[in-house]
């Protein structure tokens, strides 16, 4: 066995990795790198390397994500061919997450329940670059500590008054550029953000801006609405 901590062979031709490396080095690995490069497999010995903490599989041709280890802290599997959120994720330990980019996949929903257990110390999503039209009701559930979510570049026009219902404290950067959104803006929510300091929805097609419906989002600092069609700023309801 080595006594390897971290290893990146990343920008390499790489198409499969043996299932002994995974063995060799499930004592000692802490950080993983393996970007830009072909892989569509990986071994299941992936998930008994226990120390792991950091994995990295960004830009290859996976369809599906590998049996992960239980207690992965950031994993990036950006920019491959997945189309839904792992149902790996499942297997990880509560309150070992916290970092998870899904960017630039072939992702369409977000499922109820999809986020469920695991997520409980997940700070940032990045799902930019999917094909993610709706975003339903309570998706992301109560025990999701979640601060900051970016879903621009997708298909997006419709979001649930509740999607952020059980989001309303932890919230704190939402982003949501060239996307398909209309009319009005901001789009109906029941409850306030009240931690929400950053939001971006620029490059979408709202029309009318709406400053007394902004005042759900208490502590917001920076709104971003540059390249929209609007035509009507409305101060107050009356």
């Amino acid at each position: 066995n080595t006594r390897i901590e971290r290893l990146s062979v990343s920008y390499n031709k790489l198409s499969s990795i043996s299932r002994d490396l995974f063995l060799s080095l499930k004592n000692s690995l802490e950080h993983l790198e393996v970007e830009h490069n072909k892989l569509f497999h990986l071994p299941d010995s992936l998930a008994q390397v226990a120390r792991l903490r950091h994995l990295s599989l960004a830009y290859n041709q996976l369809e599906e994500s590998p049996p992960l280890p239980s207690r992965i802290q950031t994993l990036s599997l950006a920019g491959n061919f997945l189309t839904s959120i792992p149902s790996t994720l499942q297997t990880l330990e509560p309150g070992s997450i916290r970092y998870l980019d899904l960017s630039y996949n072939r992702i369409s929903n977000l499922l109820p329940n999809e986020f469920l257990d695991w997520s409980t110390s997940l700070g940032t999503i990045n799902l930019r670059g999917n094909r993610i039209a709706q975003i339903y009701k309570n998706v992301f559930p109560a025990t999701m500590p979640v601060k900051e979510i970016n879903l621009s570049f997708n298909d997006l026009y419709y979001v649930h008054p509740q999607s952020f219902a059980n989001l309303t404290s932890s919230l704190h950067v939402l982003e949501s550029s060239s996307t398909l959104f209309s009319g009005s803006f901001p789009f109906e929510t029941e409850e306030g953000l009240e931690n929400l300091g950053w939001l971006s929805f620029d490059n979408n097609d709202f029309h009318i801006l709406k400053l007394s419906d902004i005042a759900l989002f208490s502590n917001l600092k920076y709104l971003n609405l540059d390249y929209n069609r609007i035509i009507e700023i409305v101060v107050n309801n009356d």
